[in-house]
């Protein structure tokens, strides 16, 4: 984790960017229980987990708005994320929150990392970073199963090396492309070719 967040660090002074510093707590000095950890079948399950809520209260938090506004005073933070490490193989996926959502206990945004792969690979920093990095904008590029093969071989070719392409790689083959950066707002540099990936960048980034 601390080498992804050393890994960011580069990657923001290669764009301009100063002045990033991370404090990391964890919410129990025990494991949480849950009750089941369910798997994942793909990015958007239909009804998916709301890990944060759950977490944070099994935690002892039952005060989700008191909680967030307690971490911002004392730590000055600018953003605040909560991941969650489960001890089971599946798909690691982001839950952020957008201006739209209806379920308002999201608003604390965060993101569920499996210790494995659906393969049994065990996830890498990479992957705690990509699932990181979606919570301030960034966006998968890697081609679904609705993309067409010609968009998938120029997904490929032109970020090779994305974060947010592949994640099973040692973490130090991977980079920030410009894309990536301008949906987390490191640069405004617009291109009009973003639209083929489903480029957009969130508000207030």
């Amino acid at each position: 984790e601390k080498e992804g967040l050393g890994w960011i660090n580069w990657h923001a002074k290669k764009w301009g960017i100063e002045g990033i510093t991370f404090s990391i707590a964890d919410l129990s000095d025990k494991d949480i229980k849950v009750d089941k950890i369910e798997s994942t079948n793909n990015l958007k399950p239909k009804n998916p987990v709301k890990w944060v809520p759950l977490v944070l209260n099994l935690s002892g938090v039952t005060n989700i708005p008191h909680f967030y506004d307690s971490v911002k005073e004392a730590t000055k933070a600018d953003n605040i994320v909560v991941m969650i490490f489960a001890k089971k193989s599946s798909r690691s996926y982001a839950q952020p929150a957008h201006s739209n959502q209806k379920e308002n206990e999201r608003f604390l945004e965060g993101a569920v990392v499996f210790k494995n792969s659906y393969y049994d690979k065990e996830t890498g920093a990479a992957t705690i970073i990509h699932e990181m990095l979606h919570l301030f904008g960034a966006r998968d590029i890697y081609p679904e199963s609705s993309m067409n093969a010609e968009l998938e071989s120029k997904m490929q070719s032109v970020f090779p090396n994305s974060i947010m392409l592949g994640t099973f790689r040692d973490i130090g083959s991977l980079q920030i492309e410009q894309l990536t950066a301008w949906c987390i707002g490191w640069t405004n540099s617009y291109y009009g070719w973003y639209d083929a990936f489903g480029g957009k960048r969130r508000e207030g980034q």
